[in-house]
């Protein structure tokens, strides 16, 4: 009995010391991927958002040659409008409350017109500035 105590004993527990520190640092580095995963995936979200709206700005500015001279076309705003609700869907939940609520405010902003209409150069400056409100607040946030 005092062999084992002396010779086998310790490297049991040295075996099990070392078998259960290897489990822990399994686990803590598929903690660790994961958390990396969900921080790109709202990195990805939030930058393939800006995309999105830096390419619908950049639409809904365009001026097209039609009889009688350039207009831009109405429908490049009010067609993307349930894509925008989408992919702001997509966002939203990555965003702290306090930061929803005003992200929230600034969509509605742009959808919520009474008129949802750019026709004319006022109005379309208007829903360029209110997407760079957007855009502006969305990359604060963080990508």
């Amino acid at each position: 009995m005092c062999q084992f105590i002396e010779k086998i004993a310790p490297a049991l527990i040295g075996g099990f010391i070392a078998a259960t520190g290897g489990i822990g640092v399994a686990f803590l580095s598929d903690w660790l991927v994961r958390k990396r995963d969900r921080e790109a995936a709202i990195r990805g979200r939030k930058r393939a958002f800006v995309a999105f709206m830096e390419s619908w700005k950049h639409e809904i500015g365009c001026f097209y040659l039609v009889v009688g001279g350039l207009e831009n076309k109405e429908s490049s705003f009010k067609d993307i409008i349930s894509p925008f609700i989408y992919e702001a869907g997509l966002i939203k939940r990555d965003l702290t409350t306090a930061e929803r609520k005003e992200f929230e405010t600034l969509c509605v902003t742009l959808i919520g017109w009474e008129h949802k209409s750019i026709y004319g150069k006022p109005l379309c400056e208007k829903a360029q500035k209110e997407m760079a409100d957007i855009i502006a607040f969305v990359e604060k946030t963080g990508l």
